[in-house]
């Protein structure tokens, strides 16, 4: 859980840097928080890799920040996971609405496999 700890950071440099609005900076913090927990508390290294890490790349623009994860976990594509409908009721216990709350708070999420990388890509309005 370091490494989310490490997110929280980045974000708060990044809101500083870039000069983010509020709305922004919590939409950010929420879909990094929320990825990299879900990647450190459920997927698995792939055998040979040698690495037990998540990358986290950012391209922004005037009116968009991108920010790519990556991990070289088993092959995981969490926007499989069927969004709930609107009378659903809420999970048991912890989890269960991450990739919901990135949906709603990003203008595009897409995910790729590249070799032994996951690739989830956000797309968040500046």
């Amino acid at each position: 859980m370091t490494g989310v700890r490490r997110v929280g950071a980045w974000v708060d440099e990044l809101a500083i840097l870039l000069n983010l609005s509020g709305e922004t900076e919590y939409a950010l913090r929420l879909c990094l928080e929320e990825a990299v927990t879900n990647i450190v508390n459920h997927a698995i290294p792939e055998a040979g890799t040698g690495r037990d890490s998540v990358t986290l790349h950012l391209l922004a623009n005037a009116t968009t920040l991108r920010v790519r994860i990556e991990d070289r976990c088993g092959a995981f594509n969490p926007l499989d996971t069927p969004l709930p409908e609107p009378d659903d009721p809420a999970p048991e216990g912890e989890g269960g609405l991450g990739i919901t709350l990135l949906r709603r708070h990003a203008d595009q999420v897409s995910w790729e496999r590249d070799g032994a990388t996951n690739r989830l890509s956000i797309t968040l309005p500046r």
